[in-house]
């Protein structure tokens, strides 16, 4: 398997493009990957592609959709100019519990996007196709599983990212959490 690091830095590509209510529902989407996964891939091409092992960060740009069966998709392209080619990874998130990226390329002087990877994941230590059930993390709206404590009252959260981000600006946090339980 090639190893690949991807640093994701992502924004909408419509020129204007609809804002969310709170950050929350801006990163709902994303709740499903937050976690451990186990999964399976490998580069198409060559033996001696495959081979080839390579470490590498990138920037991509892209939007969320909807795709025809509801799930969500995230398209992230990228220009590279030395391998004169477009590049996109695209993530569809097909539910609480499994998710798909591929990688493709495209030669900068025309064509159809190629693609050169193809992974499959599930949520490691949870069944397949079953959707989490429990409260909602006060920080994203995903499944929480932990809690963080302020002013002696206890507010869930599903991981240390929100954790933090919950301790950076309690008071923002809470008074969402509250209005959303009205």
């Amino acid at each position: 398997m090639v190893p690949l690091a991807l640093a994701l830095f992502f924004a909408a590509a419509d020129p204007a493009p609809e804002k969310p209510a709170t950050a929350k529902d801006g990163l709902k989407p994303f709740q499903g990957l937050v976690g451990t996964w186990k999964g399976t891939g490998y580069p198409d091409g060559t033996r001696e592609e495959r081979d080839k092992g390579h470490w590498t960060a990138v920037a991509f740009v892209g939007a969320v959709a909807l795709g025809k069966q509801k799930e969500v998709i995230l398209t992230l392209d990228r220009t590279d100019k030395a391998a004169k080619e477009t590049q996109r990874l695209v993530v569809t998130l097909l539910h609480s519990n499994r998710y798909l990226y591929r990688f493709e390329t495209k030669p900068e002087d025309g064509g159809s996007f190629t693609r050169k990877y193809l992974v499959g994941a599930t949520k490691e230590g949870e069944p397949f196709a079953t959707v989490a059930k429990g409260p909602e993390c006060v920080v994203t709206g995903g499944t929480a599983n932990g809690s963080v404590t302020y002013k002696g009252k206890a507010y869930p959260i599903c991981c240390s990212g929100c954790r933090d981000a919950f301790l950076d600006d309690p008071e923002k946090y809470v008074k969402e959490f509250e209005k959303a339980k009205k």
